[in-house]
């Protein structure tokens, strides 16, 4: 690979069995796993760890994750009812997770702090709620673009 200053950026590429390990030119080392969707299998993988290794001994970086579902008929990946993400990184934990009958996601951070977005049939967020402030409201026009953004009473 190359990077934007035309300079040999990778120095070794090594994929085994679901790991792929990056060995930049500066000794940079990243590794990452992936793993079957609770869904999809295979067919659509996520990675389940990461790590970044700095060259002699420096700072490094560690993430998994975990997904689960809750599916209304069992083998069918279009039937979530829940859809559950745990993601560590450095020892701290974020948990997310999808309603699909209210369309909400509730995210909470490793401080405690919950964050809820709910989005439209069409994907696109209709509210965003932070901790105990107001609401975000979203609106969009017939075209879909974004038309009215309102928080609080106001």
């Amino acid at each position: 690979m190359t990077s934007p200053d035309m300079l040999d950026d990778v120095t070794q590429t090594g994929i085994d069995a679901g790991t792929v390990t990056v060995t930049a030119a500066n000794g940079m080392i990243t590794t990452a796993t992936q793993g079957p969707d609770p869904r999809f299998g295979m067919q659509s993988p996520l990675t389940t760890a990461l790590s970044v290794a700095t060259p002699g001994g420096g700072p490094s970086l560690s993430m998994t994750k975990t997904r689960s579902a809750v599916l209304g008929t069992p083998g069918d990946p279009f039937s979530v009812q829940t859809l559950t993400d745990t993601t560590t990184i450095a020892g701290r934990t974020t948990t997310s997770v999808f309603d699909a009958a209210t369309m909400t996601t509730q995210t909470t951070s490793p401080a405690g702090r919950i964050a809820n977005m709910t989005v439209d049939t069409r994907g696109r967020p209709v509210l965003r709620q932070m901790g105990g402030l107001n609401a975000l409201n979203i609106g969009y026009d017939a075209r879909g673009r974004i038309a009215t953004l309102t928080q609080g009473a106001g």
